[in-house]
This record gives C-alpha cells, sequence and structure tokens, in this order.
C-alpha cells in the first residue's frame, strides 16, 4: 500500500466508507490528514470561504459510485488542477483575463474565446449589430475582406471601400462619408490595423480622430491580431468600441485563443443586437471570465502559455518591445532597398512593424521564386505535386493525379508512414493506396483503421515511479516547479 501522500483520494474515501462506526471514521481521517491532496480536497468541498466556479460536472454511471469512466488514479491527478477553479488561489491568476488589460492599454472589460482570431471577429459583429445595420470598412488586404464577408453573411449592410491592397483604411474618406451620413445609419466602422496579408498598417488613430471630427456616434472596431503586443496599440486613448485580438501572432503563442476589448459604448450596443449570438455572447463570456473560467471548455495549455507570454512581455517593458520590432523592421526595410526592390506598402507612415511585404520584380514569376527556394533549401511554400512528380501549389494541379506534400517535408513523411503501419497494417486495415477504392463518393472520408496505444509508466520507468511522479505533484502543487 503507498504511503498517506501518495495513497489515492479514493482509497482513502472508501476505507473511510466501510469503516463500523463513527470512531473508526474519524480515525482512519485523522491518520491520513497530512495528505495535502486530501486536504485541499476536503477544503474545497466543506469549506463555505471556498467558492468554486466549475461550470460542468462528470456524468454519473447509472449504478456507479464514480463519474462515469473515472478511476481513483485519475481523480488523484485531477485534484491538484482543482486550486484553478479556487478564487483567490494563486495557480488561478494565470487564467483570468486581467493582465491581458495591461496588453490592450485599456481598464475595459476583456474576454477570451477559446477560437481562431476569425471568432473574435465574429463576437464584434454579432454583439453589437443587427441584420440590415449599415456599417463602413476598407479593402487593405485578405483579413480585411475576410471581416467584410463575416458581416454580409450575417446580412449586414456594408460599404466596402475599394483599395488596391498596398494602402491602408483612409482617415479622410472616413471622415467624409460619416458627414455626409446626416441620418446615422452607419452604425460602425471597421478597420484593421495590421493587414497580415499585405504589411499595411492603418492609421488607427487618425481614423478615430475623423469619427470625432464628424461628429457621429458611430462604433469604432478594430482587428489587430497582427499588430497586439508587436506595436503600441492605445484601446481605451483612441477610443475604440471592439478590439479583436488573436494569440498567434505578437503573444507569441499558437492559434486558438482570441480577444475582444470591449467599451461601456459597446456594452450598451450589445443590449439592443438582435444577431444570434450563443458562442460568442458577451453577457456569459464577460460574467464567466471575471474570475478567469467559461461557460464551456477552456484551452487550458494555452492559457498557461498566454500567462507566461504576458510576463515576458512585461519583463522586457511594452515599449522596449515596440523599439526592437520598430529596430528589426527598419533593418529589413534598408535591405530590401539595398537589394533593389519594392516595399508592398507604398506609404511609408503604413508600414508594418512586424510584417514586411515585398514585391515581385516585373518579369519575374512567384511560383519560379517559390521553386527555387524549395528546391534550393528545402523550404516548401507550395503544397504538393503534380501527376508527373513536378512541385506545385496549384490545386487542381495536385487534384489531377498529384499528391499533397507532407507537413515537415521527409520528417512528415516517416511519422505518416508509422501512423498508416500502426492504424492500418498492425489492425488489418485498409492502407492508404486501399482507400481510394472503398471511397463511395458521399463526400466523406474513406474507411480506416484505429490503433490505440495504452502505456503503464510502471513497466517503462521501473518501480520508482509512482514516488517519482507523487514527488513531482507535491512540488508543483506548492508552485515550486
Amino acid at each position: 500500500m503507498a504511503n498517506d501522500e501518495t495513497l489515492m483520494i479514493g482509497e482513502i474515501l472508501a476505507k473511510v466508507d466501510t469503516a463500523k462506526s463513527k470512531k473508526a471514521k474519524k480515525d482512519l481521517l485523522e491518520e491520513y490528514k497530512k495528505n495535502t491532496i486530501l486536504q485541499h480536497f476536503l477544503r474545497g468541498l466543506f469549506d463555505p470561504k471556498v467558492k468554486w466556479s466549475v461550470t460542468e460536472t462528470p456524468d454519473y454511471a447509472e449504478d456507479d459510485i464514480t463519474p462515469e469512466g473515472e478511476e481513483a488514479n485519475s481523480l488523484y491527478v485531477e485534484i491538484p488542477k482543482c486550486s484553478l477553479f479556487v478564487e483567490g488561489h494563486p495557480k488561478a491568476k494565470g487564467v483570468k483575463p486581467e493582465r491581458l488589460k495591461q496588453i490592450f492599454k485599456s481598464t475595459d472589460p476583456v474576454v477570451i474565446y477559446p477560437s481562431a482570431g476569425t471568432g473574435a471577429m465574429e463576437a464584434s459583429l454579432v454583439n453589437t449589430l443587427s441584420e440590415g445595420d449599415k456599417i463602413l470598412m476598407y479593402e487593405t488586404g485578405e483579413f480585411a475582406r475576410q471581416w467584410y464577408e463575416a458581416a454580409e453573411r450575417f446580412k449586414i449592410n456594408v460599404d466596402f471601400v475599394p483599395g488596391d491592397w498596398r494602402t491602408g483604411a483612409d482617415p479622410e474618406i472616413t471622415k467624409q462619408k460619416l458627414l455626409a451620413d446626416k441620418k446615422h445609419e452607419i452604425k460602425a466602422v471597421l478597420v484593421t490595423h495590421n493587414e497580415t496579408s499585405t504589411g499595411i498598417k492603418s492609421r488607427v488613430e487618425e481614423i478615430r480622430k475623423a469619427i470625432d471630427d464628424s461628429k457621429h456616434p458611430a462604433l469604432f472596431m478594430v482587428d489587430t491580431i497582427s499588430s497586439l503586443g508587436s506595436y503600441n496599440y492605445e484601446h481605451q486613448k483612441w477610443k475604440v468600441d471592439v478590439t479583436v485580438g488573436g494569440s498567434q501572432k505578437g503573444l507569441m503563442l499558437p492559434p486558438g485563443l482570441s480577444f475582444n476589448a470591449i467599451s461601456n459604448k459597446a456594452l450598451e450596443a450589445y443590449k439592443n443586437s438582435k444577431l444570434t449570438k450563443s458562442y460568442f455572447d458577451w453577457g456569459q463570456m464577460i460574467e464567466n471570465n471575471k474570475n478567469g473560467f467559461y461557460p464551456y471548455t477552456p484551452a487550458v495549455n494555452l492559457l498557461y502559455g498566454l500567462n507566461e507570454s504576458i510576463n515576458m512581455l512585461l519583463e522586457e517593458g511594452l515599449e522596449n518591445v515596440f523599439a526592437r520590432h520598430a529596430r528589426h523592421a527598419e533593418a529589413t526595410r534598408i535591405a530590401v532597398h539595398a537589394w533593389g526592390l519594392e516595399i508592398l506598402a507604398k506609404n511609408p507612415v503604413e508600414r508594418s512593424n512586424s510584417i514586411t511585404a515585398i514585391m515581385v520584380p516585373a518579369g519575374h514569376d512567384s511560383d519560379n521564386l517559390r521553386k527555387i527556394i524549395l528546391d534550393n533549401y528545402d523550404m516548401s511554400l507550395g503544397t504538393g505535386l503534380n501527376k508527373d512528380g513536378e512541385k506545385t501549389d496549384d490545386p487542381s494541379a495536385i487534384t489531377n493525379g498529384g499528391v499533397l506534400l507532407p507537413f515537415g517535408g521527409h520528417k512528415g513523411s516517416a511519422i505518416a508512414m508509422m501512423v498508416e503501419l500502426l492504424a492500418a497494417g498492425l489492425v488489418g486495415d485498409m492502407f492508404s493506396f486501399e482507400a481510394k477504392a472503398a471511397d463511395n463518393a458521399d463526400g466523406g472520408p474513406a474507411r480506416g483503421g484505429e490503433f490505440i496505444m495504452a502505456l503503464s509508466p510502471q513497466l517503462i520507468a521501473g518501480e520508482g515511479w509512482n514516488e517519482h511522479w507523487d514527488e513531482y505533484l507535491q512540488l508543483w502543487y506548492t508552485d515550486e516547479v
């Protein structure tokens, strides 16, 4: 039997349950009172000062006293994580949105969505607007267009100012259109701060001034997905009503988290918005996010990463981070000019410090450039091979007898081969070359095999694994790792 520190919670409680008298039960609890995991577990259950915020409870099997599919070992592993749900616990601070306000330079509410940046774009629309509302947008690149297309799908009337993808949103055009809108039919002005596809930075502060000079009540919404954390952005000072952000650029994380910073004016618009909303509803998100929680499953790993990203940004100092990006961007632009090439952004004040897009010179083929990079430097900017085995990024050439290149080149191919051997060869199912023949052309995936591997840490790591793991858990719980 394991010692009192490594004994499973379920085992301790089972012993207490089978004890024949109240005294025996009390004696058992007294015996295991030094088990810190049990202490915190019981405190969380019975101490009225501990406030829990758990939005989902496990399903219970009809004739079982334990959560369906859960063993006592799982409970033991999960109990330390319960600290994340206790208000005021030091480990809960990493999952609250409050620290993000420093990055947005705002005291306004910030909600965190487990979604890509596109989700936060949708949230900005459905929480502030209604079907038929008119908004003003600018064609500054691909992602401005995606925001526009999302608005159209919600049957919002979009005045989409055309652009050549080489300039940002025009403050003067903004002012003119708002002055002409005598009936204040335009409900919002939407601007992409930093266009990922072009390296164009729109002058958000000047757009704000244009709105103020026109004395127009329109909401002001800004997409900062590829600028937040890379150069200065002032949500509150610039009176932005909804700022859209994402985790995968200046915040140095994989995609999977997105943000809305929300002004009081936007919250008032939320009360009157008639667009259907559920997953992206500000109401439930703000209420849950106050204490670092969600109305659904949070992206826990990314939230821990976000906490560390914010630590890194604040330790370096935001202004130092911005200066570093500016220095590197300027060095890149100097190099581009030295090579005799042209930067896509026409206006120097609209050149991004996080992205530099370069024009392919006249007489040169971008496809050939990608081929040279792939052939000489083993860096694939394309996606596959055509039927003759030539590298291509043309989807029609790939589907017409060609093949997709695996992610990771030859290493990715080796991993794919290993997965295929496990999921087909070992279970007697089809290999990939056989799958096409079994495809019934209904649009769904062809039938494939499944391979499940279970590993025993005790057998692999040796007899001391339990003690080793328990030592780690205890250190983790006391913030020593």
